[in-house]
């Protein structure tokens, strides 16, 4: 298969029995009606497939759809992802309801690409019918996007006209651009059956991206994963099959009844089914009545059909002929992208009534007329990179997103990266210190957590330097901030919201205020530890109980520590910081001599015993200037820097 080669899919669209397949029969030597009962009532009922080939460079692959009213949902799972549009009307009949509703449907699937064949030319005798029925069609498209289509009089039977078609056909399909063939893949499938020796095989007209054989991909909904074993493309052998072309897989992993027509086949990952989206909607402006607040309607996406409810977001309905915001809630989860487009057919009697864009495949439930709700679909309809990035995130609340969240690679396939960053420079999202991406106006409200409690802990302990950041972290993952609590103190500090003193958390302004009292309590422990017996003091709660008032004692106690005036190092021992930095500084002193120290060394030389000594020179040990060797200490690391 040559890299050269171009492959564009193109659908047959018209009333039943207006000679879509004889046409297909006449340009590709391909019967379509594979059915029995087709053949039998000589009417397409289901989908058919053929190939042509325009030039060695370029084919096109053909869905002939079926016509009969009772088959458009057949119709609709045929063309939801072509490229062009043959619309077949006959010269002796001329437009029919199928030919109105089948363009209605071509035209609110964005297909852009067409040409009408009048066929049964052989039929019509008289050229001013002719003629009638050639402006009768010109009329019928304007205002559609097949308006100035070329109208191409044929004959299946007598082969007049066919070389002009080719020739228009082939004008067309020059001016249709090429699908891009890298990047996530997605495939509808649209028929599944089973071959001995290949196991279950699906084929579709490949959305988007491309798949290779030895990939995996997933069946959506379900997720359930799948190996490629064989890959056809327009009915030859190939290694890759990519965006634009007819496409057989066989998969290896899944049965036959696990992938039907509606599931689609994808890049694992890429999409996440949903019972709801909100879109842009059109209804038709031949429809006599508006779309109404709950109407239920079949939902028309890709092959899948479901039944679902429109809820318009501005008002009570949508007119026809208007446009407005709505949602759909779906009655089954279906794996919806932004930007893909879907039909609307009436509950009853089934007809199509309206189409649109998917705007937010992944929709939360909304009241009507909310204003942020409005804005952020405008955004999703036409904002920025950057404003649809922070639109993205904040959609996903104050638990946030990660970087390379399927949300946002949806929403932004080009470079959701720089989007990104581009958001957080605008200030429009925050990065956490964990990795996770929230929007400011969340992480803002969460940060007041953090202030809050800073205060009220400041109220309730004013002799303490700060709340511990484990306590904080702590307290504001029960008060349900919505932000990991270590992810909230980084970041209110970081904002200078709070300060970090030690392991505590403060506010910037806050500071320890001892009363006369508590000065006076202070000096006289100050005093008593750094006396003569300031290497084998009293224990803190020794210290403490000699006051009488226990607690406010304890809160003057542990102030002196938080302060630095005091240095605890275990429960029962606690020295002045004076003393502490006589003994490091001895030790440090000794031991840049040369040689080592014992325990008696220490015991000798400040007066102290086993009780006292052994957290010492844990506290050493821990600091580095000490190492343990056997019964003596050598220097530690921090010495040899």
């Amino acid at each position: 298969m040559s890299e050269r080669q171009r492959f564009i899919v193109a659908g047959t669209a018209g009333h039943i029995d207006h000679g879509k397949t004889e046409l297909v029969r006449a340009l590709t030597g391909v019967d379509t009606d594979r059915l029995k009962e087709e053949r039998e009532r000589g009417i397409s009922i289901d989908l058919g497939f053929a190939e042509l080939r325009l030039d060695d460079d370029t084919r096109v692959g053909l869905v002939d759809v079926p016509g009969h009213e009772r088959f458009v949902r057949n119709m609709l799972a045929g063309v939801g992802g072509i490229d062009l549009v043959a619309l077949v009307i006959a010269a002796d009949e001329g437009v029919m309801p199928q030919t109105r509703e089948h363009l209605d449907i071509i035209d609110l699937l964005g297909v852009e690409a067409g040409i009408v064949a009048l066929t049964k030319r052989d039929l019509v005798d008289d050229p001013e019918w002719l003629e009638l029925v050639r402006l009768d069609v010109e009329e019928l498209l304007i205002g559609t996007a097949l308006e100035g289509a070329p109208v191409v009089p044929v004959s299946s039977i007598t082969g007049e006209g066919m070389d002009d078609l080719l020739s228009r056909l082939a004008e067309r399909v020059a001016r249709v651009p090429a699908r891009e063939g890298t990047g996530d893949f997605r495939m509808p499938v649209d028929r599944v059956f089973s071959v001995r020796g290949f196991g279950t095989v699906v084929t579709g007209t490949v959305w988007t991206g491309g798949v290779a054989v030895g990939e995996k991909v997933a069946v959506e909904p379900g997720g359930k994963l799948a190996r490629i074993r064989n890959v056809q493309v327009h009915g030859n052998d190939a290694k890759r099959a990519r965006a634009g072309q007819r496409t057989a897989l066989a998969l290896v992993g899944v049965e036959r009844a696990e992938v039907p027509r509606g599931t689609t086949v994808a890049t694992p990952g890429l999409l996440s089914p949903a019972y709801m989206a909100d879109a842009r909607i059109r209804v038709l402006s031949g429809e006599e009545k508006a779309l109404l607040h709950r109407q239920r309607v079949h939902f028309h996406h890709g092959t899948a059909e479901c039944l679902a409810r429109v809820v318009p977001l501005e008002g009570e309905s949508i007119a026809p002929g208007a446009t407005g915001l709505a949602q759909l809630r779906l009655e089954a989860p279906l794996p919806l992208l932004p930007g893909d487009r879907f039909v609307l057919r009436r509950y009853s009697p089934v007809t199509t009534i309206a189409g649109g864009i998917v705007l937010d495949p992944w929709a939360r439930k909304h009241r009507r007329r909310r204003p942020d709700v409005l804005r952020g679909l405008g955004i999703r309809e036409g904002g920025t990179e950057e404003e649809l990035a922070a639109e993205v995130v904040r959609q996903a609340g104050v638990a946030g997103i990660d970087a390379n969240d399927p949300r946002l690679s949806a929403a932004l396939p080009n470079d959701q990266g720089e989007a990104l960053v581009s958001a957080q420079r605008e200030g429009f999202v925050t990065m956490l210190p964990g990795g996770k991406i929230v929007a400011t106006e969340h992480v803002d409200r969460a940060l007041a957590f953090v202030e809050n409690l800073a205060s009220t802990y400041h109220e309730k302990n004013p002799l303490q330097a700060g709340i511990s950041g484990r306590e904080a972290a702590s307290r504001l993952e029960k008060a349900d901030a919505g932000i990991p609590g270590d992810d909230l103190v980084e970041l209110a500090v970081a904002r200078g919201i709070v300060r970090r003193e030690r392991d505590r958390i403060a506010l910037p302004g806050f500071r320890v205020e001892l009363s006369e009292a508590d000065l006076a309590l202070r000096d006289s422990w100050l005093k008593r530890l750094g006396g003569e017996s300031r290497f084998s003091p009293p224990s803190p709660k020794e210290v403490i109980e000699s006051a009488g008032t226990a607690e406010a004692a304890r809160a003057v106690f542990h102030a002196m520590i938080e302060g630095g005036e005091l240095v605890q190092l275990t429960r029962d021992l606690a020295l002045t910081k004076e003393a502490l930095a006589e003994i490091e500084d001895w030790v440090v002193e000794k031991l840049s001599e040369g040689g080592s120290l014992a325990v008696g060394d220490l015991r000798e030389h400040f007066g102290c015993t086993r009780k006292y000594l052994i957290p010492l020179l844990e506290h050493l040990d821990r600091k580095g200037i000490t190492r343990r060797e056997g019964d003596r200490r050598v220097a530690g690391g921090a010495l040899d820097r």
